[in-house]
């Protein structure tokens, strides 16, 4: 299992991250360790209200310590929320994190700096522009991924 807060791996436009789902109760976060699965989606970025995500963190992508570039994902509420401290979502020990997500035509790193109140468990949003470099093109607005 790889640990979220040092890197974490996720794989699927359906995703598979490294944090994996709790089969207990929702009373009960998921831990930050192991893999999920699910759907990649995009939104566009120009249309969002505030030019800071909910983690508080400046929208747009970045370049990591090695020159690579990094996009900006939101991952589901289902999984971001129990984790928020106080009510405070740019608190939550999810932001920031940095996960590998693979694609049918590539693997990306993205940092989580946001969430998806319309994902379902599993699920991340990607800018667009980090959509067309894992899927190779927008088209119906999900892809798979591992």
């Amino acid at each position: 299992n790889i640990d979220l807060f040092n890197y974490f791996s996720c794989g699927s436009v359906n995703v598979y991250c490294a944090f994996q789902r709790s089969g207990a109760s929702n009373a009960q976060p998921a831990p930050l360790e192991g893999e999920f699965r699910g759907d990649a989606t995009y939104y566009n970025e120009t249309k969002v209200s505030s030019q800071y995500s909910t983690c508080g963190t400046e929208r747009g992508r970045s370049l990591n310590e090695d020159k690579e570039i990094v996009y900006g994902a939101a991952l589901n509420q289902i999984q971001f929320d129990p984790y928020t401290v106080n009510g405070i979502p740019s608190n939550n020990p999810i932001c920031d994190k940095k996960a590998l997500v693979k694609g049918p035509k590539g693997e990306i790193t993205v940092r989580f700096i946001d969430r998806c109140p319309d994902c379902k468990e599993g699920d991340i949003a990607l800018t667009q522009d980090a959509f067309i470099a894992l899927a190779g093109e927008l088209g119906t607005g999900h892809t798979n991924v591992e």
